[in-house]
């Protein structure tokens, strides 16, 4: 199976990322029938792809920095891709380039967003935080939501696995 996406070094630190066209299919529509359920394949199959995407833009040096459902689409073949890198970041493999919503000494000054709940806690207070735990943070609050969450728990939410 070809890789969701292609990464391309540019000048000035920039990277593209080039990914096929996708159709409608947005993850948050198709998956809010109460009751719904999914065959444990599938659910592999699908936290598998989230968690290769994810490596494989970690790996680049990028941090998405956004990811909620709503930047999550689904692939012709049902499982998902991340889309929206507006606030992605190169971030390489620094360890003290830390990042923060507010000006503090040693940190390099990003956006804040208004996308409260998906965030790592270190962003959510203000505090230097590194973007790729802002990414796996995100990645497993959504998972957990997603699957997990009780009926009185869930967001977004209500699918199932089946059993």
């Amino acid at each position: 199976m070809p890789p969701p996406f292609d990464i391309f070094e540019g000048p000035r630190d920039r990277v593209y990322i080039v990914m096929d066209k996708l159709g409608p299919h947005w993850l948050v529509a198709p998956h809010t029938v109460e009751g719904q359920t999914m065959p444990v394949q599938y659910f592999l199959q699908y936290v598998t792809r989230m968690l290769q995407n994810l490596v494989r833009l970690h790996a680049a040096g990028v941090a998405h920095l956004d990811i909620r459902p709503h930047n999550i689409m689904l692939d012709r073949s049902g499982l998902p891709l991340f889309i929206d890198f507006g606030e992605s970041l190169v971030v390489h493999d620094d360890a003290h380039a830390r990042l923060c919503t507010v000006p503090l000494p040693g940190s390099r000054l990003i956006t804040d967003t208004y996308q409260i709940g998906y965030h790592a806690p270190q962003r959510e207070s203000g505090e230097l935080f590194d973007g790729r735990a802002d990414d796996v943070h995100g990645v497993g609050l959504f998972l957990e939501q997603y699957f997990f969450a009780s009926p009185t728990q869930r967001v977004f939410f209500p699918q199932r696995i089946q059993k």
